[in-house]
């Protein structure tokens, strides 16, 4: 059995939230929350034609709505992404606020996929 890959990046702050910001928005439209769409590029997603083109192409799960990350239903690319965003969000949340806080980011991420979690240390 060979060892699996693993790989290491380098990134600043800037692109680490660019990062994170691109797992949030495909874990977020993987389970059908195409809103989040106008809310980051700025699109209007209320017209029944962008809904209905999703649906059409197997991107929804079901008409209208969405499924929680933990659900059976949640497609394992949302987890998959969701894992990565939970690490990358923890990370930045605690080097910008080292005291900590009360929202989710300071959490310690659980994991929802199969692949095991990503590791983010500060440099």
């Amino acid at each position: 059995m060979s060892e699996e890959r693993t790989y290491t990046i380098r990134l600043n702050e800037e692109q680490l939230q660019l990062l994170n910001n691109a797992c949030e928005l495909m874990s977020r439209l993987h389970m059908g929350q195409w809103d989040s769409l106008r809310y980051e590029l700025g699109l209007d997603v209320s017209e029944p034609s962008v809904f209905d083109l999703a649906h059409f192409a197997g991107l929804l799960p079901y008409d209208g709505g969405y499924w929680g990350i933990y659900h059976e239903k949640t497609p394992e690319n949302a987890r998959k992404f969701w894992d990565m965003l939970q690490v990358m969000r923890h990370r930045l949340a605690w080097d910008r606020e080292p005291e900590g806080g009360i929202y989710c980011q300071f959490d310690e991420p659980r994991q929802s996929s199969e692949l095991p979690m990503i590791e983010v240390k500060r440099a």
